[in-house]
């Protein structure tokens, strides 16, 4: 058993992101703080290369590299372990004004794969579309003071992404509530028409967007008629499961075979006044577990401890932890008719307490 937590230079000239795009060409990339394609908002569009580095010691080549007007007044840190982006999570930019009138929406997936698709999802490598939906930000409204011509577009892939892969995501013919065809930002209109700019990014991206545009015109698209594109890649697999793994196996090792020690701390019978479901639930069990600890503490909050080698290790301060657990036993289960063990993680801001809901219970 295993608790644990994630762990612990703005200038108007680009620095230098190194080359990459693990599948298909090695591109150059600028490093950016904020990224000139959308002027409105920094750190659109999202995930993106422009936010990575060179590193030839990843599975992937590259590094998250996140700068302080990103971030603001967060700390980089725990991003600057990722060789690359999610592959599960939504795809956003900015549009100004932008509908959802020419989306599909989430009921006409097969849209994204068709030859008058508004948006594009390239796996760079095989060439392969990646079906999605896309859709406006419509939650983003129901804030105080919300203004629907500020809303995101966002694109969501209905299948994981490969891992260490490169994509490439493009929007065309997305309208105004007028109906009229949104222009491209003024670095993005230079980039795709070829035209000069003051801005050094645009300038540093060149042959990047020539290798961009090749793969968007190869899927049948018009390079005039596209309002944006970009790239980015997916972290690797290694990177994902690295930690997690070595936690595992550490964990393992010190427990031994014969599980965590543990406390019972308290017993509830179905015979007990308030008993929580007599009629479904024999008992329910409070204790505590035994579990060896990778963080600065087993408070919430805590960061995890890495080594010099940039991977988890044990509190030296304080090597173990009690976590609560609480268990449901089914009148089901008896000696002559055992049950198997349901064990259920709850989410970020759920908790044990979970497993009393009537669907688990029945």
């Amino acid at each position: 058993m295993i608790s644990a937590c994630s762990e612990s230079g703005t200038s108007d000239a680009p620095g230098s992101g190194g080359t990459g795009g693990a599948g298909g060409s090695a591109v150059a990339y600028p490093l950016l703080d904020c990224d000139p394609l959308v002027p409105e908002f920094c750190g659109y569009p999202f995930p993106s290369n422009v936010y990575t580095i060179e590193d030839s010691s990843t599975a992937s080549g590259r590094r998250v590299s996140f700068g302080d007007e990103f971030l603001r007044n967060n700390d980089s840190t725990p991003w600057d372990y990722s060789d690359g982006f999610s592959a599960g999570s939504p795809i956003l930019t900015y549009l100004p004004g932008a509908t959802d009138a020419v989306f599909g929406g989430v009921t006409d997936i097969d849209q994204s794969l068709s030859a008058s698709s508004p948006t594009l999802l390239l796996d760079a490598e095989t060439g392969e579309l990646v079906p999605h939906f896309a859709q406006i930000d419509t939650q983003a409204l129901q804030l105080p003071g919300a203004k629907p011509e500020e809303s995101s577009s966002m694109l969501r892939p209905v299948v994981r992404l490969r891992d260490n892969a490169r994509y490439i995501v493009a929007f065309r013919n997305v309208t105004s509530s007028d109906g009229a065809v949104i222009a491209p930002s003024e670095a993005f209109a230079a980039l795709r028409d070829g035209t000069a700019s003051e801005d050094a990014s645009v300038e540093a991206r060149r042959a990047l967007y020539d290798d961009i545009f090749e793969k968007i015109e190869a899927k049948g698209w018009s390079r005039d008629e596209i309002q944006i594109a970009w790239d980015f890649n997916t972290a690797s697999d290694e990177n994902n499961t690295r930690w997690l793994l070595h936690m595992r196996d550490t964990a393992f090792e010190l427990i031994g075979e014969d599980g965590p020690e543990y406390t019972i701390t308290s017993v509830e019978a179905s015979t007990d006044d308030g008993a929580i479901d007599p009629t479904n639930i024999a008992f329910r069990i409070f204790g505590t577990f035994r579990v060896p600890l990778f963080m600065t503490s087993p408070e919430a909050g805590s960061l995890l401890i890495l080594d010099e080698n940039e991977m988890p290790m044990i509190n030296e301060e304080t090597p173990w932890a009690d976590v609560p657990f609480e268990a449901l036993i089914p009148q089901s289960a008896t000696e002559e008719n055992p049950a198997a063990t349901i064990e259920y993680g709850h989410g970020l801001f759920g908790s044990k307490g979970q497993i009393e809901s009537g669907h688990f219970r029945s």
